[in-house]
């Protein structure tokens, strides 16, 4: 389900890109993505706290709230509309080829050299990101450096208080800051992390959990800003499809994988092969960047 949920949600993102109409020079766009996860993060701290108080007066009102949350989103996003002309109807069969061929044709965006140079970072970095926060991975480390659930639960809160205030001081920053190096950092603190796990570190295991719940808020604008930019126009949304498919299709292994290993005891076979695979991903988005020096946002090449 939620491999098939990653093929179809780049097309929100695309449309906003294109309404919104950024200068490709300009950071406004990462600007307003970093915004808009620091927003959506605190509300989702205060809505958790909120959540749990109305549970305790009623069980069902925090789901009531929470499906009519959801039809007033819908009610404000329905006049948003796609303004690129749309092609004819044909037959259901027609239909379904020419979704095929747009996966197709998005897959295919990742092999150009703009795009490819980040496709083992989204897979490893992002990858790790999303097998950590989806709940997997960080109940197992949870467990490891010993958290009670109630400390444990304290610990993500307080991930998520540092992490709105770190976005909006990348916020404030965000025109200095060097997409190479955000990756580069994000990627080897995602593997420093990991190695860190190695050891009984015990509750000092919060600067793990810390650094890869950071990490991946911190490293999706900068993403989003390099899926958009470089994608072509016509192909953007599928692009992002894939972008968001790649990053989840790991989970798909490593669920199991890190289960398993977690119940023989011996997680650390995980840890060491992905800080390997993370490490090997950096190594290859220099060498392209450093390749593709220049190759720039503005080129006109971008997107032919």
């Amino acid at each position: 389900m939620m491999i098939g949920f990653g093929v179809i949600s780049g097309a929100d993102e695309a449309l906003f890109f294109e309404n919104l109409k950024f200068k490709q020079k300009s950071k406004d766009w990462r600007k307003l993505v970093v915004r808009g996860q620091q927003f959506a993060l605190a509300a989702t701290l205060i809505a958790t706290i909120i959540g749990g108080w109305l549970h305790t007066i009623e069980p069902r009102l925090p789901w009531l709230l929470s499906s009519l949350s959801f039809a007033i989103s819908a009610f404000i996003i329905w006049p948003v509309k796609d303004r690129r002309p749309k092609n004819a109807r044909g037959k259901f069969g027609a239909e379904i080829a020419s979704y095929l061929h747009d996966i197709k044709s998005g897959f295919a965006q990742f092999r150009l050299p703009q795009l490819s140079p980040y496709v083992p970072i989204i897979i490893t970095v992002q990858g790790l990101f999303y097998a950590t926060g989806y709940g997997l991975l960080r109940i197992v480390l949870l467990d490891r450096f010993h958290f009670s659930p109630f400390l444990g639960s304290i610990a993500v809160a307080l991930c998520g208080i540092i992490t709105v205030w770190a976005l909006s001081q990348v916020h404030k920053r965000t025109e200095t800051l060097k997409e190479k190096y955000m990756l580069i950092t994000v990627a080897l603190s995602a593997a420093g992390a990991l190695l860190l796990s190695l050891a009984d570190i015990g509750l000092w295991g919060f600067a793990v959990i810390l650094v890869l719940y950071l990490g991946e808020y911190l490293l999706q604008p900068f993403m989003s800003e390099i899926l958009n930019k470089h994608a072509p126009e016509r192909h953007r949304a599928t692009v992002l499809s894939v972008g968001s498919f790649l990053r989840m299709l790991p989970y798909a292994v490593l669920a199991p994988l890190i289960g398993y290993l977690n119940t023989q005891g011996q997680l650390e076979y995980f840890l060491i092969a992905w800080v390997t695979l993370i490490c090997a991903a950096t190594v290859m988005y220099i060498i392209s960047v450093r390749r593709n020096t220049t190759v720039k946002f503005d080129d006109p090449a971008i997107g032919a």
